[in-house]
């Protein structure tokens, strides 16, 4: 339906004189599916043609007629409306064929580049279910930018240097013990940074011993360095296991460290620019414009610290600089929590003081928090819920189901689906909705088998595998020839089907000019829907009426590859049985 759309836009607008764009944001749909299927308003044709809109409606749907006939479409005038009505059969048996060739999507992006700024969790820290939003959102959005054709480099920029690692050298000077953290590993060093904070309260020179120690690891003291460098090889082990099991991947590691003999190179730009400022023995980039509201007023940036140390901001505007060198990227998104929109206001203001051509390509892409109980999660206090405790309870939850349901003794096999259901489930209750709400860990909610869950979509997708299997075991021809040799729709019904999968390339577009997977996770949601709908009331498998089944095993086949493909786009591998 994509294509049908556009070609109405093209002949509207040449035809009218209206820009193409202003034509696609007046087509709307019809208030009953009785009216067509589209709908284009003819009021601002009114003064350009003189005429009342009923009147230009009539017109136009005759001057229509025979190029729109060609493609499937019927135009008849609705007061002061031009109505679509499609050949549903015909575009059905288009998308259908389109489906089982895996081409419905088009390769909008090509020849353009993104770079995805995801994860980055901190070393020395577990993986929480706070690192789960950032990992989730940034894995679904380069499956969504790749799908269009975009070429996408997908960094995670550890977080591997600051102030936070000077307490943690502080912590294991003062009741660090090898032996321990090679045994135990991020655990270990989560406790000694907990009671770092926690012995601060009462001996605030904690504090300052702290940035006195990440100073030396700024220039470079061994013996700092060293205690450093363990800290980030534990972390990086225990960080790919985990990705392994979410199966998610890096184009590069390269963390906040890796821009640490970048900096003054950043600094001396800013420099050069005359942006520099001191203050307070800090040195500053004044960050607002100097006539701006008051609402939109942003603090000073901060690029060295008092004591020397570099900040943030540092760091970020080097990576910045590295990361044009490098990819000459089309975007470059930061998937990183909304409390960060302010440091993100700030760097991002000094790229236009700096008037460089790539600072709008620039984009900070916020998301809501994980809350414990309404409250947010935090290493300082200990209040945090490790990720791979969740998959692994909802692992036993979901192999405890599959085993009151079935008498397999495949033990391996179960195991696999449940750890693939854990996953699946976990990534889709932090994806189904807008990713700027906050989302509040439920155990129910992320298990439940029934409903707006990564559970439903894998119940989904395996019971048409079961069909196939079925079909294959009673019927002559096998369901995989259906894939090379689609058959033509006759049946109307099937329409609600296709007009979801018809609109699977708008949600895409969709979702990535918001930098929203939400909107693929709610286009399956639909989809699944309509497909059980339809199954209740159409019979798939008759013996007795082989075109039949033959056609309706195709429209199945349509649905199962769209919602495999979706899957896979929000990060989560399709299941063919449960």
């Amino acid at each position: 339906m994509h294509d049908l759309t556009e070609f109405i836009c093209e002949r509207i607008a040449s035809l009218c004189a209206l820009a193409r764009e202003e034509v696609r944001q007046a087509l709307t749909r019809p208030p009953r599916l009785d009216m067509g299927d589209l709908a284009f308003p003819c009021f601002p044709l009114a003064k350009q043609r003189k005429k009342a809109p009923p009147v230009i409606a009539r017109e136009l749907a005759e001057e229509f007629a025979a190029d729109f006939a060609a493609q499937g479409i019927r135009c008849e005038a609705a007061g002061p409306y031009l109505n679509f009505r499609f050949d549903h059969c015909m575009l059905a048996g288009r998308l259908l064929a389109q489906a089982l060739a895996g081409s419905l999507l088009s390769g909008a992006g090509q020849g353009r580049t993104v770079v995805i700024d995801y994860s980055s969790p901190n070393i020395a820290k577990p993986f929480s279910m706070g690192h789960l939003r950032s990992t989730s959102i940034g894995n679904a959005l380069s499956h969504i930018y790749a799908a269009l054709g975009w070429k996408v480099a997908r960094v995670n920029h550890l977080g591997d240097w600051g102030t936070q690692f000077g307490k943690l050298i502080v912590a294991f000077r003062l009741w660090g013990d090898r032996a321990r953290l090679a045994n135990e590993g991020i655990p270990y060093l989560m406790e000694l940074y907990v009671r770092v904070n926690d012995e601060a309260k009462a001996r605030p020179e904690l504090d300052e011993e702290a940035r006195a120690a990440f100073k030396q690891l700024e220039d470079g003291d061994t013996a700092a360095l060293e205690l450093w460098k363990i800290f980030r090889e534990v972390s990086l082990a225990e960080f790919e296991r985990i990705y392994a099991i979410l199966g998610v991947a890096f184009d590069s590691y390269a963390g906040e460290s890796f821009y640490n003999d970048r900096i003054e190179a950043a600094i001396a730009v800013l420099e050069r620019a005359g942006l520099l400022i001191r203050s307070e023995g800090a040195l500053v980039v004044a960050a607002g414009e100097p006539d701006a509201p008051e609402k939109d007023a942003a603090p000073p940036c901060m690029i060295r610290k008092s004591d020397g140390a570099s900040t943030y901001a540092a760091r970020d505007l080097a990576a910045i600089f590295y990361r044009w060198q490098e990819y000459a990227f089309d975007r470059l998104l930061y998937v990183v929590g909304s409390p960060q929109a302010l440091h993100f206001k700030q760097v991002f203001a000094v790229l236009k003081k700096l008037d460089l051509a790539y600072a709008d390509r620039c984009v900070h892409i916020p998301f809501g928090q994980v809350l414990l109980n309404g409250e947010m999660m935090s290493t300082r206090k200990g209040n945090v819920i490790f990720l791979e405790d969740v998959i692994k309870e909802a692992e036993t939850r979901a192999l405890a189901k599959m085993r009151e349901n079935s008498e397999s003794s495949d033990t391996a096999c179960e195991a696999e689906i449940a750890r693939n259901l854990a996953v699946s489930s976990i990534i889709f209750y932090d994806l189904k909705n807008g990713r700027i709400k906050d989302v509040d860990f439920n155990w129910e909610e992320i298990l439940n088998p029934h409903g707006e869950t990564g559970i439903y979509l894998q119940y989904a997708h395996a019971r048409i595998h079961g069909i196939m299997r079925k079909y294959d075991e009673r019927m002559s021809e096998p369901s995989a020839a259906i894939i090379n040799s689609p058959p033509r729709v006759t049946e109307e019904e099937s329409w609600p089907l296709f007009d979801a999968i018809a609109r699977f390339q708008e949600k895409l577009a969709l979702a990535a000019e918001h930098n929203e997977p939400s909107v693929i996770a709610r286009f399956l949601l639909d989809l699944a829907s309509a497909f059980s709908a339809w199954y209740r009331v159409h019979r798939v498998i008759n013996e007795d009426n082989p075109v039949l089944s033959r056609e309706r095993m195709g429209v199945v086949l349509a649905v199962r590859a769209v919602l495999a493909q979706g899957l896979r786009l929000l990060g989560i591998t399709p299941l063919e049985k449960m």
